[in-house]
């Protein structure tokens, strides 16, 4: 924005023309990139990357790596106490996690170790989750309080997000 002594020294006019020439050409840029991102992020390969570019940094990587773990955490335990099949329930909350890299990491141990082994194992072998959860997934399959352990996982994992972002 240009100073205001051009509004003083000069007319309203230059000082107009002088603020619309600077951020008129930010705004349309502005624009340009958020709908490019808007829009290739649809394309499932650039948000795959751009996820794990984003995972990978080191202070927002570890805050949207919880964020979507605690995600990923709620959606199994809501489709566990409804009563769908371990495999298929995984399968369902990797899918709709919202974050493309974790969901990777994810469905890459499933697919490796089958849909015969515990969640707790796939969940341990993804090599994304601290090592609590698989813990705790392990405690509650165990017990038959799957859905209720892996509320309380997301619980922590949530708790780990907010101590991360407060840093």
């Amino acid at each position: 924005i240009p100073p205001l002594a051009v509004l003083v020294t000069q007319s309203v006019t230059a000082y107009v023309r002088m603020t619309l020439g600077i951020l008129i050409p930010i705004y349309v840029i502005s624009f340009l990139l958020f709908a490019f991102y808007r829009l290739s992020s649809q394309a499932s390969g650039f948000r795959g990357s751009m996820d794990t570019v984003i995972a990978c940094t080191p202070i927002l990587g570890t805050t949207v790596k919880l964020l979507a773990a605690t995600r990923f955490l709620r959606v199994l335990a809501h489709l566990h106490e409804a009563g769908m099949l371990p495999d298929q329930a995984l399968k369902i909350s990797y899918e709709t996690c919202g974050n493309a890299y974790l969901s990777s990491c994810i469905a890459g141990s499933f697919k490796k170790l089958g849909d015969s082994v515990p969640t707790s194992k796939v969940l341990a072998a993804s090599g994304v989750f601290p090592h609590l959860v698989p813990t705790m997934l392990a405690t509650g399959e165990e017990s038959g309080q799957t859905g209720r352990l892996l509320n309380k996982a997301a619980d922590l994992t949530e708790q780990d997000m907010k101590v991360s972002l407060h840093r």
